[in-house]
């Protein structure tokens, strides 16, 4: 199924799977499979709006992931620094020494005098002169000064991953793990969170909600200012966590890697992302070329794309955007993509090519 873009190809597997639903299958009889796991973030949106019940097989849905619960924990410190839940989870992420004891005194504060973790925290510092717990309070200071001065949210919330110290953070994590199934994927989850906030994908995810409504559509989200987005952002993630906290059900549509599809059946698959870069998997650009190395690799992925094909017991949809944007040197990238070769390897008798009209 050829689509214009990855946001017209989502919303294509959305209805399509809503099709089958409406006409007998159950979700446990539907797999969406996809390359790598950042993919999956504008499905479970779509989904999720859709009001469709899914599980990310082998693997955690996009907001439950850690790295992504570290950065949206600080977005909503600062945000509201009365939330003493994200206070806890980064006030020490990455590791800033500040120790147990410390973190201690803050909560005598707090439940003494009713004040937030963070307020105590600078109660604390009018009388201490530790420097890891200073430090930490001029960087959230520092960051609310910049929500203001932003251009859009997905600049902010990279200034928010770098000067909080967790892009390098994870980035690091990513190389340990080298060239594994998680390698990398930390990374590519965090920028692919700066995804959710460009107002290209605002305009759109507002058209695609209206809709689906009935052409009601009331946020408008393109017109707020930044920190008016930031609010309806961070609404729309405890809304989301509510939602998908009691819909973990054996019968849901299931969403994963081709990597955790192994040795799995369905009668209707899905393998999103069935594209150039993206199967075979781009591993970048090389200065020393190793053909062996690469046909290796090329190998390798060639039969990643016969376990997905192989998933399908009845039905089977190949999905592919023409376009797509990617995040390179720090810049939201409007790409050509396309077809992977890999489709151009089947026979074609067994081929239907079909665009999306949506």
């Amino acid at each position: 199924m050829q689509s214009q873009d990855e946001f017209k190809q989502d919303e294509f597997v959305v209805r399509a799977i809503s099709s089958y639903l409406k006409n007998g299958f159950n979700g446990q009889d539907i797999a969406v499979l996809y390359r790598t796991n950042n993919q999956s973030r504008l499905l479970e949106s779509k989904l999720r709006n859709k009001g469709i019940s899914y599980s990310v097989y082998g693997g955690l849905r996009f907001y439950d992931r850690k790295e992504i619960k570290d950065l949206i924990a600080y977005l909503f410190l600062i945000h509201d620094h009365n939330n003493n839940l994200a206070f806890e989870r980064i006030v020490n992420v990455p590791a800033r020494k500040i120790g147990n004891a410390t973190l201690e005194k803050i909560r005598v504060i707090s439940t003494e005098t009713g004040l937030s973790y963070y307020d105590s925290l600078e109660q604390l510092l009018s009388h201490s002169k530790s420097k890891p717990l200073s430090n930490f309070y001029n960087l959230i200071e520092d960051l609310k000064k910049k929500l203001t001065e932003a251009s859009n949210l997905t600049e902010y919330a990279q200034i928010v991953a770098e000067e909080s110290g967790l892009l390098n953070f994870y980035e690091i994590e990513d190389q340990k793990e080298g060239n594994s199934e998680k390698g990398q994927s930390r990374v590519e989850n965090i920028k692919e969170l700066f995804a959710s906030f460009s107002e290209q994908e605002i305009v759109r995810n507002e058209q695609y909600f209206a809709e689906e409504n009935d052409g009601i559509d009331n946020s408008n989200l393109a017109e707020m200012n930044i920190s008016e987005q930031l609010s309806c952002f961070l609404d729309n993630v405890n809304l989301g966590v509510a939602e998908d906290s009691t819909s973990d059900s054996i019968d849901n549509v299931r969403l994963m890697t081709i990597h955790s599809a192994k040795g799995l059946e369905f009668k209707v698959v899905f393998v999103i992302g069935f594209e150039k870069n993206l199967l075979p998997l781009s591993r970048g650009v090389s200065f020393k070329i190793d053909f062996d190395k690469e046909r290796q690799e090329e190998e390798e992925e060639r039969r990643l794309a016969y376990v997905a094909i192989t998933r399908a017991k009845e039905d089977l949809f190949l999905c592919y955007a023409e376009s797509r944007d990617i995040f390179i040197s720090g810049m939201r990238t409007f790409v050509k993509t396309g077809r992977s070769k890999f489709i151009n390897e089947l026979d074609r008798k067994f081929i239907e090519i079909k665009v999306s009209r949506f």
